[in-house]
């Protein structure tokens, strides 16, 4: 037993020291991620959905990323000059896979140098934390600053959407990967944004996009504009459309985009576009809503609290008793007893029945009675 154990020991020694001795400079983390989105010629959709199929892509050793390599060397870096913060980068990139020149939105590694480029062509909007009431659109280009301060900007990403006095978007570097996330319009994270001057060519054909949200938030629809359009009537019906009546319809739009909340369930959407005395069908659009809730969690220390705040289900839920945190009421929660509940949380606030608290109330008692210490 004990030659075995040695000889295994052997090789699991051998195999770490041949990773050791292989390069670090010859590894480009994630190639194979590739762009598969088909331009439409909407460049604000385009941006989008370029970046969403970058979704998942992680950088290697000491920031090696392909949207470093396409940007270029930058002298004083590791990996001989592509070592380097690759936010902005991966917006750059996302913007000439859209086909979108460098006048509209630059190609830089820099947010500095991004930021400045809306700031001295006057296309530049505050955040709301920062006195801004703009209203946020796809394709936007969102800034953050670590110091708080809308001259230090540190971090950037690409807006896909604003519901509920929230801002959804897709980063590059966001925990060392492209992700997405969402954060309140009001979080003094946020500085501003880039409003890129689009290309939005006016078009005979309404094509209508949608990103279906949950039933705890809107889901958002949006369509070219039409030349000589008096206005956009959105359709919407719940299952199959022209079958019964439509479940609702925004008259007379003006704007090129809507959101709407909408309970959960399969839906077909499309736009009449009106122009004098003809109205013009778009496309059709299927999508599904899906029941959901959104959590909230703002991490902290040991010997500090850690807040869980919550958008109930529609149909209720036995947390409301417990209001919109959870660190008030158990302020001693250890880091796993924490999980726990969270994973309980959403158990709970899954459940489509209305029965009383008391009938959850144990299985959560015995989650706090089981915890372990910090």
């Amino acid at each position: 037993m004990q030659a075995i154990i040695n000889k295994t020991l052997s090789v699991l020694i051998s195999l770490v020291m041949v990773l050791m001795m292989i390069p670090e400079t010859e590894f480009i983390a994630n190639a194979a991620y590739e762009n598969t989105h088909t331009n439409t010629g909407n460049q604000r959709e385009d941006i989008v959905a370029v970046a969403e199929t970058q979704k998942g892509y992680h950088e290697g050793a000491n920031d090696d990323t392909k949207y470093n390599r396409w940007n270029g060397v930058i002298n004083g870096y590791p990996l001989g000059g592509y070592g380097y913060p690759w936010c902005q980068c991966f917006v750059s990139w996302c913007a000439n896979q859209a086909g979108i020149p460098t006048d509209i939105i630059p190609k830089t590694a820099g947010t500095y140098t991004g930021s400045d480029f809306f700031k001295n062509r006057e296309i530049w909007q505050n955040s709301a934390g920062y006195g801004g009431t703009y209203v946020l659109h796809r394709g936007d280009i969102i800034y953050f600053s670590d110091s708080h301060n809308v001259n230090a900007p540190s971090h950037v990403g690409i807006v896909t959407g604003c519901s509920n006095g929230y801002v959804y978007t897709i980063e590059g570097n966001c925990s060392d990967a492209v992700s997405t996330r969402g954060l309140s319009l009001t979080d003094g994270y946020i500085i501003g944004y880039g409003v890129p001057n689009y290309d939005e060519p006016i078009q005979k054909a309404t094509t209508l996009f949608v990103t279906p949200g949950y039933s705890v938030s809107d889901t958002f629809f949006s369509w070219n504009a039409v030349e000589n359009a008096d206005h956009y009537d959105l359709k919407i019906w719940k299952g199959e459309h022209w079958v019964g009546d439509a479940y609702h319809v925004e008259w007379g739009l003006k704007d090129t985009s809507c959101n709407l909340n909408l309970p959960s369930g399969d839906y077909e959407a499309y736009i009449d576009t009106t122009v004098g005395d003809e109205f013009q069908m778009s496309n059709v659009v299927a999508f599904t809503v899906k029941d959901g809730t959104i959590l909230s969690v703002n991490a902290s220390y040991s010997a500090s609290d850690t807040e869980f705040s919550w958008v109930q289900f529609p149909y209720g839920s036995p947390f409301n008793v417990l209001g919109n945190s959870v660190n008030t009421l158990f302020p001693s929660f250890s880091f796993i007893m924490k999980i726990r509940f969270v994973l309980y949380l959403f158990f709970i606030l899954k459940m489509r029945s209305s029965e009383p608290w008391v009938k959850h109330s144990s299985a959560l008692f015995s989650c706090l009675r089981n915890r372990v210490p910090s």
